[in-house]
Protein backbone atom coordinates (compact mmCIF):
# COMPACT_ATOMS: atom_id res chain seq x y z
CA UNK A 1 0.00 0.00 0.00
CA UNK A 2 1.33 3.45 -0.92
CA UNK A 3 0.32 6.95 0.25
CA UNK A 4 1.54 10.36 -0.99
CA UNK A 5 0.81 13.51 1.05
CA UNK A 6 1.75 17.18 0.56
CA UNK A 7 1.30 20.01 3.08
CA UNK A 8 1.75 23.69 2.19
CA UNK A 9 2.95 26.09 4.91
CA UNK A 10 2.90 23.42 7.63
CA UNK A 11 3.59 24.57 11.20
CA UNK A 12 5.88 22.74 13.63
CA UNK A 13 5.91 24.06 17.21
CA UNK A 14 8.80 23.39 19.58
CA UNK A 15 10.37 24.80 22.74
CA UNK A 16 14.01 25.75 22.36
CA UNK A 17 16.40 25.41 25.32
CA UNK A 18 17.98 28.47 26.85
CA UNK A 19 21.53 27.45 25.88
CA UNK A 20 23.52 24.43 24.65
CA UNK A 21 27.15 23.46 25.01
CA UNK A 22 29.44 22.67 22.05
CA UNK A 23 28.05 19.12 21.90
CA UNK A 24 24.46 20.37 21.66
CA UNK A 25 23.51 19.36 25.22
CA UNK A 26 21.38 21.86 27.22
CA UNK A 27 23.21 23.57 30.06
CA UNK A 28 21.82 25.66 32.95
CA UNK A 29 20.09 27.99 33.00
CA UNK A 30 17.50 26.10 30.91
CA UNK A 31 15.14 29.08 30.92
CA UNK A 32 13.91 31.18 29.27
CA UNK A 33 12.57 29.02 26.45
CA UNK A 34 11.02 30.35 23.25
CA UNK A 35 8.01 28.71 21.62
CA UNK A 36 9.11 28.66 17.98
CA UNK A 37 6.91 27.92 14.97
CA UNK A 38 8.88 26.48 12.05
CA UNK A 39 7.04 26.97 8.73
CA UNK A 40 7.70 24.60 5.82
CA UNK A 41 6.28 22.90 2.75
CA UNK A 42 6.21 19.18 3.49
CA UNK A 43 5.80 16.26 1.12
CA UNK A 44 5.91 12.58 2.02
CA UNK A 45 5.60 9.13 0.54
CA UNK A 46 4.64 6.13 2.69
CA UNK A 47 4.75 2.41 1.91
CA UNK A 48 2.97 -0.09 4.17
CA UNK A 49 2.83 -3.89 4.25
CA UNK A 50 1.16 -6.57 6.39
CA UNK A 51 1.35 -10.36 6.36
CA UNK A 52 -0.71 -12.82 8.40
CA UNK A 53 -0.26 -16.54 8.80
CA UNK A 54 -2.12 -18.33 11.58
CA UNK A 55 -1.34 -16.73 14.97
CA UNK A 56 1.48 -14.60 13.50
CA UNK A 57 1.07 -11.08 12.06
CA UNK A 58 3.98 -9.15 10.54
CA UNK A 59 4.00 -5.40 9.82
CA UNK A 60 6.42 -3.09 8.03
CA UNK A 61 6.59 0.41 6.64
CA UNK A 62 8.77 3.13 5.15
CA UNK A 63 8.20 6.89 4.94
CA UNK A 64 10.26 9.62 3.29
CA UNK A 65 9.46 13.21 4.33
CA UNK A 66 10.89 16.31 2.64
CA UNK A 67 10.82 19.67 4.49
CA UNK A 68 11.29 22.67 2.17
CA UNK A 69 10.93 26.47 2.11
CA UNK A 70 7.33 27.61 2.82
CA UNK A 71 5.27 29.06 -0.04
CA UNK A 72 3.87 31.82 2.19
CA UNK A 73 6.25 32.96 4.97
CA UNK A 74 4.36 33.95 8.13
CA UNK A 75 4.91 36.91 10.45
CA UNK A 76 2.09 36.29 12.95
CA UNK A 77 -0.81 33.92 13.50
CA UNK A 78 -3.01 32.49 16.25
CA UNK A 79 -2.59 28.80 17.09
CA UNK A 80 -5.44 26.36 17.80
CA UNK A 81 -5.35 27.27 21.51
CA UNK A 82 -5.82 30.97 20.72
CA UNK A 83 -2.22 31.98 21.48
CA UNK A 84 -0.55 34.66 19.37
CA UNK A 85 2.65 33.45 17.71
CA UNK A 86 4.73 36.19 16.11
CA UNK A 87 8.18 36.61 14.56
CA UNK A 88 10.79 38.18 16.85
CA UNK A 89 8.49 38.22 19.88
CA UNK A 90 10.78 36.37 22.32
CA UNK A 91 10.94 39.36 24.65
CA UNK A 92 7.21 40.13 24.32
CA UNK A 93 5.41 36.82 24.76
CA UNK A 94 8.16 34.19 24.41
CA UNK A 95 7.34 33.21 20.82
CA UNK A 96 9.07 33.34 17.45
CA UNK A 97 8.52 32.22 13.83
CA UNK A 98 11.21 30.66 11.64
CA UNK A 99 10.49 30.74 7.89
CA UNK A 100 14.09 30.04 6.91
CA UNK A 101 14.85 26.67 8.52
CA UNK A 102 15.03 24.85 5.18
CA UNK A 103 16.39 25.71 1.74
CA UNK A 104 17.64 29.25 2.53
CA UNK A 105 20.78 30.94 3.92
CA UNK A 106 22.85 27.90 2.97
CA UNK A 107 20.51 25.41 4.62
CA UNK A 108 19.27 22.61 2.38
CA UNK A 109 15.98 20.79 2.44
CA UNK A 110 15.61 18.37 5.33
CA UNK A 111 15.03 14.72 4.38
CA UNK A 112 13.74 12.42 7.12
CA UNK A 113 13.42 8.68 6.41
CA UNK A 114 11.46 6.47 8.79
CA UNK A 115 11.34 2.68 8.73
CA UNK A 116 9.55 0.36 11.11
CA UNK A 117 8.73 -3.30 11.47
CA UNK A 118 6.82 -5.30 14.01
CA UNK A 119 5.27 -8.64 14.86
CA UNK A 120 2.31 -9.86 16.88
CA UNK A 121 1.97 -13.49 17.95
CA UNK A 122 -1.12 -14.95 19.60
CA UNK A 123 0.28 -17.38 22.17
CA UNK A 124 -3.31 -18.29 23.12
CA UNK A 125 -6.71 -16.82 22.23
CA UNK A 126 -6.31 -14.34 25.13
CA UNK A 127 -2.53 -13.80 25.32
CA UNK A 128 -0.53 -11.80 22.74
CA UNK A 129 3.18 -11.08 22.46
CA UNK A 130 4.21 -8.00 20.40
CA UNK A 131 7.52 -6.46 19.36
CA UNK A 132 8.63 -3.58 17.20
CA UNK A 133 11.66 -1.78 15.80
CA UNK A 134 11.81 1.85 14.56
CA UNK A 135 14.66 3.60 12.73
CA UNK A 136 14.92 7.28 11.69
CA UNK A 137 17.56 8.73 9.37
CA UNK A 138 17.92 12.51 9.13
CA UNK A 139 19.99 14.03 6.34
CA UNK A 140 22.45 16.86 6.95
CA UNK A 141 20.98 20.19 5.86
CA UNK A 142 23.34 22.62 7.60
CA UNK A 143 25.06 25.38 5.67
CA UNK A 144 25.97 29.07 5.55
CA UNK A 145 25.27 31.86 3.11
CA UNK A 146 28.97 32.20 2.26
CA UNK A 147 29.96 28.55 2.26
CA UNK A 148 26.76 26.85 1.09
CA UNK A 149 25.95 23.32 2.22
CA UNK A 150 28.34 21.93 4.84
CA UNK A 151 27.83 18.29 5.79
CA UNK A 152 27.95 17.49 9.49
CA UNK A 153 26.96 14.51 11.62
CA UNK A 154 27.67 15.71 15.17
CA UNK A 155 25.12 16.61 17.89
CA UNK A 156 26.38 20.23 17.93
CA UNK A 157 23.60 21.35 15.54
CA UNK A 158 20.08 20.07 15.02
CA UNK A 159 20.64 20.39 11.23
CA UNK A 160 23.36 17.72 11.26
CA UNK A 161 22.77 14.18 10.03
CA UNK A 162 21.59 11.80 12.73
CA UNK A 163 19.72 8.62 13.58
CA UNK A 164 17.12 7.42 16.06
CA UNK A 165 16.53 3.77 16.98
CA UNK A 166 13.88 2.26 19.22
CA UNK A 167 13.00 -1.30 20.26
CA UNK A 168 9.79 -2.25 22.03
CA UNK A 169 8.09 -5.38 23.39
CA UNK A 170 4.67 -5.87 25.01
CA UNK A 171 2.73 -8.82 26.41
CA UNK A 172 -1.05 -8.38 26.63
CA UNK A 173 -3.47 -10.68 28.52
CA UNK A 174 -7.24 -10.37 28.01
CA UNK A 175 -8.27 -12.01 31.27
CA UNK A 176 -11.97 -11.08 31.11
CA UNK A 177 -14.48 -9.66 28.59
CA UNK A 178 -13.50 -6.02 27.85
CA UNK A 179 -10.58 -6.17 30.30
CA UNK A 180 -6.89 -6.72 29.70
CA UNK A 181 -3.61 -6.19 31.52
CA UNK A 182 -0.32 -5.46 29.78
CA UNK A 183 3.36 -4.84 30.46
CA UNK A 184 6.25 -3.88 28.23
CA UNK A 185 9.20 -1.60 27.62
CA UNK A 186 10.83 0.59 24.99
CA UNK A 187 14.55 1.24 24.60
CA UNK A 188 15.57 4.20 22.43
CA UNK A 189 18.78 6.00 21.51
CA UNK A 190 19.70 9.00 19.36
CA UNK A 191 22.89 10.15 17.64
CA UNK A 192 24.19 13.04 15.56
CA UNK A 193 21.86 15.97 14.93
CA UNK A 194 18.86 14.16 16.41
CA UNK A 195 20.75 14.11 19.75
CA UNK A 196 20.94 17.92 19.79
CA UNK A 197 19.10 19.32 22.81
CA UNK A 198 18.88 16.01 24.70
CA UNK A 199 20.44 15.44 28.12
CA UNK A 200 20.93 11.68 27.58
CA UNK A 201 21.66 9.65 24.45
CA UNK A 202 19.56 6.60 25.42
CA UNK A 203 16.43 5.87 27.44
CA UNK A 204 14.56 2.85 28.80
CA UNK A 205 10.83 3.30 29.37
CA UNK A 206 8.98 0.43 31.11
CA UNK A 207 5.19 0.40 31.15
CA UNK A 208 2.35 -1.61 32.72
CA UNK A 209 -1.36 -1.05 32.97
CA UNK A 210 -4.92 -2.26 33.23
CA UNK A 211 -7.34 -1.41 30.42
CA UNK A 212 -11.13 -1.50 29.99
CA UNK A 213 -12.34 -1.60 26.37
CA UNK A 214 -15.71 0.06 25.68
Amino acid sequence: MRFTVTFRDAVGLSLGPGSNNAAGVPIPPFLPQTLTATISNDSSVMLLARYTKGPLKLYGGYERIRFATPSDPQTAFTDIEGNLICAGCSAINGTNINNRAYGLDGFGNKILQVTWTGARYAITDNLDLMGGYYHYIQSSFFGTVAGGAQHCDSPAKSQCAGTFDAYSAVIDWRFAPKWDVYTGFMFSQVSGGLFNGYLRRSNVAPSAGLRFRF
